[in-house]
């Protein structure tokens, strides 16, 4: 009878593509064996070559390019109102038709792809590391399609390209994007109404894993609702998860080409749930992630000890990353110590044994690095239901924030949920059968346990306690005396209890983490609760944003080197100072010299951009010359663009001080206190006179030896000669000037040149030492890319106090390490 056709829309949703449905000869047809390649491995094979130009073919029509046997013609009969047809050449939709194109495909581009192109289907991607070798590849390839007798459609080939598009991907020379209008399909998709259209999501948002930091533990709530005779409930969690999966494709990060040449790093943990593994290469100093990767763990996993999880977090990066692995030296970076002497295991057993039998196949070394600082791998692992974010960039970093919400709960969660729960443990569900029906079902060691620790458990009303005394408590029995009853709390249930406990606001708080310990050991019990609870709490974002550190970063010292006077000037503003009676002024505007620490302070009855403009030009360019910068904070009036067009003007370069961090420029802070510190003694009560005694200030400064720094006084290394005081002149003191000018001149700029030698090699010492002394207390290693950090912006919106505001933001994930104080 033929089979049925139809028409479907194509992607512009204008035309129309004819197909016809053969799932009746699909059924009793035999699929023919050919492998296709995978995503991964064209991708990953594009990276060796160092691309810088790309190219894509596709061809026209391609399955009806081929012709089809006379023998096999009458299978592909389809009916319509026209008649009954048959097709000549390849139909799409046949079991077999995507196997035999590819395997056409290959077979006419043999001993070009993998080299210099690459062949899915009819999707072609040719590259190149430089121009004239690209046109050489696209020429190869373009004479085997004619001798093929193969045709293009050019509207939709793109030659010489920067980036292209490719499996639904955008590859470039910098690394490698989801396809943007796939990511639009993803984060346009609404909230599932049916176990289908979850399933259908999933599978979207899955192609996309290994861009997604933590994917399985994000998406476990949804893969649980998808489970056999799950009952499909979409509640509080499912909402944050599905629109966490879809924010965190908005701008994922580019993920780096493997490079065979180079070693790579795999960074594991486990979590009480889930796997997560990442793995970087570094290339040209700088670490790029590879590839994301991790997994729920099972019903029987799920009871493993933390020490065999996180074994088999190792084994499972090793397996899933084994394409890059085998055959090369790598490093594997864990956060639990006990791992660093796994293979030299004396008689291990069990699962540690088959484990290490696998293991010992790869060549690595185990590298312990302490959980506080093995976020890349752990961070959010520890807390699955927080939101990942928006992205957005904050000032020159390349950041990637997420933003959270919690779980609205309201009571913990009723007993038939518990009970419910109870039973389906794995582990827990070996105790109540002990002590209901008196079962004992496990290996020895679990049964063993059971009999040491049943007296510590008992039933009531189908409801599984845990009792905390002295002595033995009958398993009957719920009351005693001095006995805390606490409340078994079944995996399933952890993170409710930890929400309730610390996140809520009618019973949490976000208190720390010896409060929250002691809030839920009265009420709850189960095992490894103290480590979960401490993970909790230091992952919680809520506190994060609002607490200081408790290991803050301490970058290491950049000392800035000056060689002469007037090379760089610092510049900031004290005030407002009390109103001055006369002149109206309540500032002063202070420059200081780096090199000589001389400085010019300006009293100014405002500090508006054309003031201070104004100010640097009289007392800087035209007293001691042009600097080569000027450096001063960020304030509104010094990135004016009056004082812009000055710097520009004069060829000055103008820096500033990184945000919320007045430490660089810590000379011109320091002569704050200095300038305050003088004036204060020398006023009585009236304070409205202190612009009197400013120039006095600033001669007195500039005359006093700077023994901290140059030894010299910045007078003398600006003037090359010491000032005469009153006291010289009432004593009728004179200097030898008895010889010409000449002689004079001559002595004067020796002098000054072997004072400011002097002082500039004793500068450069003070800023070693100092230096030495500061970088011992420099954390700056802890950071690494794919790390949750947080980032200090202390600035309140109108209508907010600080006092109740959250200082640091985030968090943010480091794509990039630029040098040893920068991150991305």
């Amino acid at each position: 009878m033929g089979a049925p056709c139809l028409l479907v829309s194509k992607k512009n949703n204008t035309d129309y593509r004819f197909v016809v449905d053969y799932r009746r000869l699909n059924a009793c047809t035999e699929l023919e064996a050919h492998p296709l390649p995978t995503t991964e491995e064209s991708l990953d094979s594009i990276g060796v070559q160092n691309p810088k130009y790309f190219t894509c073919l596709d061809l026209q029509s391609g399955f009806h390019q081929i012709l089809l046997d006379p023998n096999s013609r009458p299978y592909t009969a389809f009916r319509c109102h026209l008649g009954l047809f048959q097709y000549k050449r390849l139909p799409m939709g046949l079991k077999n038709s995507p196997v035999t194109f590819q395997r056409v495909m290959e077979t006419v581009l043999r001993g070009l792809t993998w080299k210099s192109c690459l062949v899915y289907m009819d999707d072609i991607i040719i590259f190149s590391n430089n121009f004239a070798d690209h046109i050489s590849h696209i020429r190869g390839v373009f004479q085997r399609l004619r001798c093929a007798n193969l045709k293009l459609r050019l509207d939709k080939c793109q030659f010489a390209k920067a980036e292209i598009r490719y499996l639904g991907h955008v590859v470039s020379s910098q690394g490698i994007l989801p396809d943007p209008d796939k990511l639009k399909a993803v984060s346009e998709y609404p909230t599932p109404k049916t176990l289908k259209e979850l399933r259908s999501f999933l599978g979207l948002s899955g192609y996309y894993r290994k861009f997604i930091r933590n994917y399985s533990q994000i998406a476990t709530p949804l893969y649980a609702l998808t489970k056999r005779n799950a009952m499909f409930v979409w509640d509080a969690c499912c909402e944050i998860a599905f629109v966490h999966l879809k924010k965190a494709l908005v701008k994922p990060p580019i993920l780096g080409y493997p490079k065979p040449d180079l070693p790579y790093v795999l960074y594991t943990d486990a979590s009480g749930y889930a796997l997560g593994v990442v793995l970087t290469q570094t290339q040209n100093d700088t670490e790029r992630v590879i590839s994301y990767a991790g997994r729920s763990l099972n019903g029987a996993e799920l009871n493993y000890g933390i020490t065999e999880k996180e074994c088999l977090a190792l084994v499972y990066g090793i397996k899933h990353f084994s394409c890059y692995l085998r055959q090369t030296k790598f490093s594997v970076v864990v956060d639990h110590s006990a791992l660093q002497w796994l293979l030299s295991m004396k008689e291990p057993s069990g699962k540690f044994a088959r484990w290490i039998v696998f293991l010992q196949a790869y060549d690595f070394k185990v590298k312990y690095r302490p959980g506080r600082v093995h976020s890349n791998a752990d961070a959010l692992s520890r807390r699955v239901y927080e939101t990942e974010p928006q992205i957005s960039h904050v000032g020159q970093n390349s950041l990637s924030p997420t933003q959270t919400s919690n779980c609205p709960i309201d009571g913990a969660f009723d007993r038939n949920t518990l009970v419910r729960h109870q039973r389906e443990d794995a582990k827990l569900i070996r105790m109540i059968n002990y002590i209901e029906k008196d079962i004992l079902k496990g290996d020895t060691n679990e049964c063993r346990a059971i009999l040491l620790t049943a007296s510590q458990y008992f039933i009531d009303d189908q409801v599984l306690y845990h009792v905390v005394t002295g002595g033995k408590t009958k398993r009957t029995s719920k009351t005693g005396q001095g006995n805390v009853i606490q409340v078994v709390v079944p995996r399933a249930l952890v993170n409710t209890v930890l929400t309730e406990m610390h996140d809520s606001s009618i019973t949490g708080g976000h208190y720390g983490i010896s409060r929250t310990i002691e809030k839920t050991r009265y009420r709850y019990f189960w095992e490894g609760m103290y480590k979960d609870i401490v993970n909790w709490v230091k992952s919680c974002k809520e506190c994060n944003q609002r607490n200081r550190p408790v290991y803050p970063v301490r970058a290491h010292l950049q000392p800035l080197p000056v060689t002469g006077p007037f090379q760089r000037v610092g510049t900031d503003i004290l005030g407002p100072l009390p109103v001055c009676q006369d002149t109206g002024n309540k500032y002063v505007l202070v420059f200081i010299d780096s090199f000589t620490k001389y400085v010019e302070l300006v009293p100014l009855p405002n500090i508006t951009a054309r003031t201070i403009a104004t100010a640097f030009i009289d007392r800087i360019i035209c007293r001691h010359g042009a600097p080569e910068s000027l450096h001063s904070d960020r304030g509104s009036n010094f990135l004016s663009r009056i004082v812009a067009e000055v710097c520009k003007l004069f060829e000055i370069r103008k820096t500033q001080t990184t945000s919320y961090h007045p430490q660089c420029n810590g000379q011109s802070e320091r002569m704050m206190s200095v300038i305050l510190n003088s004036l204060g003694k020398y006023l009585d009560d009236d304070h409205s006179t202190w612009d009197t005694l400013l120039p006095f200030t600033q001669f007195a400064y500039n005359t006093t030896p700077c023994f901290d720094s140059t030894s010299y006084s910045p007078y003398f290394l600006v003037h090359g000669r010491h000032p005469r005081f009153p006291t010289e002149n009432h004593m009728q003191i004179s200097r030898d000037c008895s010889q010409n000018v000449t002689m004079f001149i001559g002595d004067v700029v020796y002098g000054l040149e072997q004072a400011r030698l002097v002082a500039a090699d004793l500068l450069e010492i003070r800023q070693k030492s100092m230096k030495l002394k500061f970088d011992k207390k420099a954390n700056t290693n802890q950071f690494h890319v794919g790390d949750t950090v947080y980032l200090y912006t202390p600035t309140i919106k109108p209508g907010q106090t600080k006092k109740l505001a959250k200082p640091w933001k985030g968090p943010y994930y480091i794509v990039e390490l630029p040098s040893k104080i920068h991150v991305s």
